[in-house]
């Protein structure tokens, strides 16, 4: 089972129904989006479709882990709970960027947020993958819960981790240097997609090639340096020969 974590998207220049997750009473989310249904204020749409306009890339992504573990499953962490990519979601208001850590802090708990994230490390997992900014990561004390014995890739605009079973990219990786070659400009939620396609494509190299992931899994250092050797950083992540030209007369 691989299991991706992924920041939700500040909504505020999406015209959608909103709701504020500092503002409302109701920690059950379903409940609320019940009644808003049934007054004709809300169109149910799941969480992955929500967030479309940020991470469009995200349905390709998923197929391509799919190829590889049709149970892989993505979960949102947002103001007002974490979401499952089926589960019912709807717009809100709040921002993770522009909230100081104590309020961030009370709507995790309002909403079970930590009893939810925990609930999925604790689950029998062959991959995990976070996607989300340093101050979420501290908050959720991610680097504590993180299971010590099964591999787990952070990707973020700063983190680090002692952990030998976790490998962190930031936007001053080579990773992100490679991306920044091929794509120039990379916002966070980029470098979130350009990565989790990246690991996915990767993966899908290592079991061509005869790879067993399951021992790859459980050395987790091995993972690592195959998935993000030289040779694959070239194969998947170098300048197209006609694109080379394009940029060099532009």
């Amino acid at each position: 089972m691989i299991i991706i974590l992924l920041e939700g998207p500040c909504l505020k220049q999406l015209s959608t129904t909103k709701i504020s997750a500092l503002e409302i009473d109701k920690s059950d989310i379903l409940d609320l989006l019940s009644e808003l249904r049934i007054s004709g204020k809300y169109l149910p749409q799941s969480s992955i479709n929500l967030f479309l306009s940020t991470y469009s890339r995200l349905p390709r992504i998923l197929s391509l882990f799919r190829k590889l573990d049709p149970s892989t499953s993505i979960y949102f962490l947002t103001p007002i709970g974490v979401f499952h990519e089926n589960d019912l979601a709807i717009g809100y208001y709040e921002c993770f960027s522009e909230m100081p850590s104590n309020q961030i802090k009370e709507l995790l708990v309002k909403f079970g947020a930590y009893e939810k994230i925990y609930d999925l490390l604790e689950q029998d997992f062959d991959l995990c993958v976070i996607c989300m900014t340093n101050k979420l990561i501290r908050l959720l004390e991610l680097n504590y819960y993180l299971p010590a014995n099964r591999p787990s890739i952070i990707v973020s605009n700063a983190y680090s981790s002692e952990k030998n079973n976790v490998y962190t990219i930031t936007q001053t990786h080579f990773f992100t240097s490679r991306l920044r070659r091929v794509f120039e400009k990379i916002s966070l939620p980029d470098l979130y997609q350009h990565a989790l396609g990246y690991i996915a494509k990767a993966l899908i190299d290592l079991v061509d090639r005869g790879y067993k992931l399951k021992y790859l899994y459980e050395n987790p250092k091995d993972l690592y340096r195959a998935i993000f050797s030289s040779g694959m950083l070239d194969k998947f992540l170098s300048i197209k020969r006609r694109q080379d030209k394009i940029l060099k007369f532009i």
